[in-house]
């Protein structure tokens, strides 16, 4: 009977106890008035690129040469949306994809061209702006 009564009333605090969790502050949302709304008044292409890179938009023969990629890209397999990042196997089989390097080679030459500067510090600059 002791061991009964120990295990009821041990069991009963967990029971009768319900869980009221804690009231959360509602957040409200501020926007600016419409008349002091405004566009950005660079291209989309220009608002994408990093600094530096604007000589890009003004080449055409750069931006054709990366249409070029994108498509080759595209063609084997690369999801260029940004959807789902590619696989290390993915990757290994672009790099040894011909045609893909013989591009990457034409649009590196195109920007040279253009005057971009391909330092590894402004390509690490892009490629943190992509991520």
């Amino acid at each position: 009977m002791c061991m009964r009564a120990v295990t009821r009333s041990c069991a009963l605090p967990a029971r009768a106890g319900t869980y009221v969790p804690k009231r959360q502050p509602l957040r409200f949302l501020f926007t600016s008035a419409q008349r002091f709304a405004s566009e950005d008044p660079r291209s989309n292409l220009e608002q994408a690129l990093p600094p530096g890179f604007e000589k890009v938009g003004q080449s055409p023969d750069a931006l054709a040469a990366i249409s070029k990629l994108a498509e080759v890209l595209e063609k084997n397999g690369f999801d260029l949306s940004g959807s789902q990042k590619p696989s290390m196997m993915q990757m290994a089989k672009l790099a040894t994809n011909a045609e893909v390097r013989e591009w990457t080679g034409k649009v590196v030459e195109e920007m040279r061209k253009a005057g971009v500067d391909m330092s590894p510090e402004n390509l690490n600059t892009l490629m943190k702006g992509i991520n």
